[in-house]
């Protein structure tokens, strides 16, 4: 702690101070405020909606709107090309660049939503006999594009200033919440839950690219830079298959499920499934807020990184833990009162898959630091071990064990990745062990969190 300190007192003397005091100090807490705050309405929005779109549709087709959703997962990775650390890191390090920056990221973007969409027309056509099922897809398809505008919303939080990005987020997302009832009150057909999925999700890009034209972001729309393009394609494909693999845990077991057990089993495993995963984006949240800090501190040396890394390990498994344990103990009365007795089975899925909200914020963390010291590429083994495990570990439990063993096969893959794979590279290993400590004690996290009730007390009291 006293080493931390003398950084933070030395570091207030350099020319570095003012983007130190922003990236550790009130703006980084600001930003994670305002993500926090947006992923939180919207976990909360969603799944009331969620729930009453499952309802109405019933596990049958609840399930096959799930399965297209799961086959949209598997190809989203690519138009994101696991840009967005690599592109917050380029506009922290250099802004004078930021106009071409950002019309570098947008054009890889949209070819990479070409092609991606490409994919999901071959998907429609030969994954899918029902007809509606393809309409269905392709409306969704509408996601892959979403990726491209937001380049904007790196701008944003490179200079950590989330609020404007969050707030036009948050109005497409209740607008769009407010469509999914007025389809269920209408008894609208499936297709039309897909199209508004779809639709939300390039309108809330768009309005985050003209709020932040409106703020003055530049943008150099006559050619991207080549040079920059290969050298952040470069960097940032090991982060592809990183976040490749963390879809294909979070949606091959709804495939499987699907393929083997037939829609209706998919429909209770993707209403549970829906319940836990509605904390996932707050590890998002968390680790886009903490990545400047790690930036802001990385030339003092790697001790003072690590020290800010489990900090940071410390309030993820704080945020996680509040959400597992009650959602684990009471897993079947959350899942019978939100759905009703026709999803009896959620509620044991529930109880299991809550757990990779732990391991999900863990990885998480681990991924920003291999960004800050510029080692990526043991993400690739890591991505495949993630695949490998996770699929090779359904098709064990789920002929087996049902939707129940669907749940355990990606709790185990998630923590294989997560955790267990950071001990197989020297590079790697302390941060493993970080980990660790950050999961049997939370220690750092929890003083962090003391003294900002202390400071906050101090001041509603003065």
């Amino acid at each position: 702690m006293s080493d931390v300190a003398a950084v933070r007192r030395s570091s207030w003397s350099s020319g570095r101070s003012k983007e130190l005091a922003l990236s550790s100090g009130h703006g980084a807490i600001a930003s994670f405020g305002w993500l926090f705050g947006e992923k939180f309405l919207r976990l909360v929005t969603g799944f009331l909606v969620g729930v009453l779109v499952a309802r109405y549709l019933g596990p049958t087709d609840f399930g096959r709107l799930g399965y297209c959703i799961a086959l949209i997962g598997l190809v989203q990775f690519l138009p994101d090309l696991g840009l967005d650390a690599i592109l917050r890191r380029e506009l922290i390090r250099t802004p004078q660049r930021a106009g071409t920056i950002i019309a570098t990221g947008m054009f890889l973007r949209l070819n990479a939503a070409a092609i991606g969409f490409l994919v999901v027309v071959v998907l429609a056509v030969f994954t899918t006999g029902n007809p509606e099922d393809r309409t269905v897809l392709l409306l969704l398809g509408g996601v892959l594009f979403h990726p491209v505008p937001m380049v904007a919303a790196s701008w944003f939080l490179a200079r950590l200033e989330a609020a404007p990005a969050t707030q036009v987020q948050l109005v497409v997302m209740i607008g769009s919440a407010i469509a999914r009832v007025v389809l269920v009150f209408a008894k609208a057909p499936l297709a039309a839950f897909a199209l508004v999925i779809g639709v939300e999700f390039v309108v809330s890009g768009l309005a985050v690219l003209v709020v932040a034209l409106s703020r003055g972001m530049p943008l150099n729309p006559v050619r991207p830079d080549w040079r920059l393009a290969r050298s952040m394609l470069q960097r940032a494909w090991p982060l592809v298959l990183a976040a490749f693999s963390v879809l294909v845990c979070s949606k091959i077991d709804t495939i499987m499920v699907a393929s083997l057990l037939g829609e209706a089993e998919a429909g209770q495993y993707v209403a549970a499934c829906r319940i836990s995963e509605v904390w996932y984006p707050v590890a998002t949240a968390l680790a886009v807020s903490a990545l400047p800090g790690l930036l802001a501190v990385e030339p003092f040396g790697r001790d003072v990184v690590m020290g800010k890394s489990r900090e940071i390990l410390d309030l993820s498994v704080l945020l996680s833990v509040i959400f597992i344990l009650p959602v684990s103990f009471f897993g079947e009365a959350i899942a019978l009162l939100a759905y009703g007795a026709d999803f009896s089975l959620a509620g044991s899925v529930l109880r299991i898959h809550v757990w990779t909200v732990l391991f999900l914020f863990l990885g998480v963390v681990r991924n920003q630091w291999m960004v800050c010291e510029g080692r990526t590429l043991p993400l690739v083994s890591i991505s495949l071990i993630a695949i490998m495990s996770n699929t090779c570990l359904n098709i064990i439990t789920i002929p087996r064990f049902g939707i129940t063993g669907a749940a355990a096969a990606t709790l185990a893959a998630f923590a294989i990745s997560a955790v267990l794979a950071s001990f197989l590279w020297s590079s790697t290993r302390p941060f493993g062990c970080l980990q660790i400590k950050a999961a049997v004690c939370p220690r750092e996290g929890c003083i962090r969190v003391a003294e900002w009730f202390r400071a906050t007390w101090k001041r509603g009291g003065s």
